[in-house]
């Protein structure tokens, strides 16, 4: 196989696991968008609910970022304060390297299995929930088989003469090896499809165990980032609860490759091989992160609003009173009065839309 044949092959692989993950996580907002988004809403009310809420939004919609948007949207209509947003936020990455974790196992019989069932329930289903759920289990069995083709396609690179010599130079630079797999991650937009095609690279021996867990910790600053700029023109209490989540998440793994590669633990501890070994990294960094990061979350969300305020104009308070509300509590008692709020109100949100 020629260098070009196998690019591509590579970057349709590498595709095939961009659309499934997108495929599932949309498949589960359309099925159950707006349940999970009041339930979200409801459980972001202390240190513990926060972080399971983020974490099980997190395994559902295969996403940390899916759920950072959400949280931020909630605290940009100031529904949450920004300390339970960043808790929810750490409990996402916790659940969001659990379900790489669930993903990496070996389900190469699973796969049409899900292709299979998935395409008779689309087919079958009249019903909106039965197609979404189809669309979920075939997102799924696309994402098992791109593992399975990655792993393929990655093949000619144990023989090939230029690999050794790449892998030797980022193996002896983690810093550069951290930023290469930042950037994968950023280019990606998914910390889970980056985390899962270097697990498929190391299970074909094409990185070794120390240098996957570099890439690993370098794919958690990427991740970070993505959140970062798909709300970059929020408003300050929305990007506050990001910028806290990557101050955190970012020092942390800036730290965790520091100390991995100047302590050189075993990374023996965490698997038998390296490609259990780097999804165990992932989760394992993200559990710490969730422990340890929680006590830290008020100071990350006090600077996030600092660093969010920053270039903000103070607010005109001619141009605030005419955004408030039309809407009067006082009014219901007076029918004809709460109609013609409602009426100004609908109004004015119209316009805002338009």
């Amino acid at each position: 196989m020629n260098g070009s044949v196998f690019l591509l092959h590579l970057a349709g692989a590498v595709a095939l696991l961009l659309w499934a993950t997108r495929m599932v996580r949309t498949g589960v907002e359309r099925a159950f968008g707006a349940r999970l988004r009041d339930w979200l809403h409801g459980a972001l009310n202390g240190v513990v609910p926060s972080a399971f809420a983020g974490a099980g939004l997190a395994l559902a919609f295969q996403s940390a970022t899916a759920v950072a948007l959400l949280v931020a949207g909630f605290a940009g209509q100031g529904l949450i304060a920004a300390t339970p947003g960043v808790i929810a936020l750490l409990g996402a990455d916790l659940g969001s390297a659990l379900a790489a974790r669930a993903l990496s196992l070996d389900l190469g019989w699973a796969s049409p299995v899900l292709l299979l069932a998935g395409t008779i329930a689309f087919m079958a289903s009249p019903g909106r929930l039965g197609k979404q759920g189809g669309r979920i289990l075939v997102g799924i069995g696309l994402l098992l088989l791109s593992l399975r083709l990655i792993g393929e396609a990655s093949e000619p690179l144990r023989d090939s003469s230029l690999l050794p010599v790449v892998v030797e130079r980022l193996a002896s630079d983690p810093a550069m090896a951290f930023i290469v797999a930042t950037l994968t991650t950023w280019l990606f937009h998914s910390s889970v499809a980056a985390v899962l095609l270097v697990a498929a690279f190391a299970a074909r021996g094409v990185l070794g165990a120390d240098f996957a867990v570099v890439m690993i910790l370098g794919a958690n600053f990427g991740g970070a980032l993505i959140a970062l700029a798909l709300t970059r023109a929020g408003p300050p209490a929305a990007r506050a609860i990001v910028i806290g989540n990557l101050a955190l998440r970012g020092l942390f793994a800036i730290a965790a490759a520091a100390a991995f590669t100047l302590a050189k633990p075993s990374a023996e501890l965490l698997g038998a091989t390296a490609a259990v070994i780097a999804v165990n990294a992932h989760v394992a960094f993200n559990a710490a992160l969730l422990i340890f990061g929680a006590p830290l979350a008020p100071l990350a969300a006090r600077l996030g609003r600092v660093i969010a305020a920053i270039g903000v104009p103070a607010a005109d308070p001619l141009a605030t009173a005419e955004a408030a509300s039309a809407l009067d509590e006082a009014a219901i008692a007076n029918p004809r009065q709460a109609i013609a709020n409602g009426e100004r109100e609908l109004m004015r949100l119209s316009e805002t839309v338009e």
